[in-house]
């Protein structure tokens, strides 16, 4: 498949289902809701691979960090926190891996059909955690962000990189995700 085509069409996809999803939304914000405790969240980390050019997000044991630092990543960061198990008003993450580009997307449930993503040339669809639909008590907004020379998505909470510095590394296409917790 061309790498020019999918990523266009992934790009495209995206910017779709996320103008969907804001026309289907009064805007009216509703009121945070606590949807779990402390106890029940796990961290979530960002990692670079300067080789691939490619970030990748993992909850905290998802994949060994040795093993991650010898396919070549460093730079671990956290990012924000998720749960395991579902809450009211939660939805599950999945992260995908295309192989051709070696690169891994992060997306909601549903966000993008299966049967797309397999066309867009992704695979390995594995579970990540649970993540907000609606505002939190002092939650995050999580955003997604493409970086079309590398072909490189990352996602990001609001105000964890400046989002000129993202700019200088060629990132854009900035489209909101989900809630967490910080």
């Amino acid at each position: 498949m061309n790498k020019l085509v999918s990523i266009a069409a992934i790009s495209s996809y995206l910017l779709f289902a996320t103008a969907s999803f804001s026309q289907n939304n009064t805007g009216a914000l509703e009121k945070p809701v606590i949807l779990a405790q402390t106890n029940q969240l796990v961290p979530v980390y960002r990692w670079w691979n300067p080789n691939d050019k490619d970030w990748i997000t993992l909850r905290a044991g998802e994949i060994e960090d040795w093993k991650l630092g010898s396919w070549g990543y460093r730079d671990k960061q956290y990012s924000f926190s998720c749960s395991l198990t579902p809450l009211a008003n939660s939805v599950a993450i999945y992260r995908w891996f295309q192989p051709n580009d070696k690169d891994w997307i992060t997306i909601t449930k549903d966000e993008i059909p299966d049967t797309k993503m397999y066309q867009l040339g992704y695979q390995s669809k594995t579970f990540q955690c649970y993540v907000s639909r609606t505002p939190l008590s002092n939650g995050v907004s999580v955003y997604r962000w493409f970086q079309p020379s590398d072909k490189d998505w990352i996602n990001l909470p609001e105000g964890s990189v400046p989002e000129y510095q993202l700019g200088r590394w060629g990132y854009q296409d900035k489209t909101f995700q989900f809630y967490a917790w910080p």
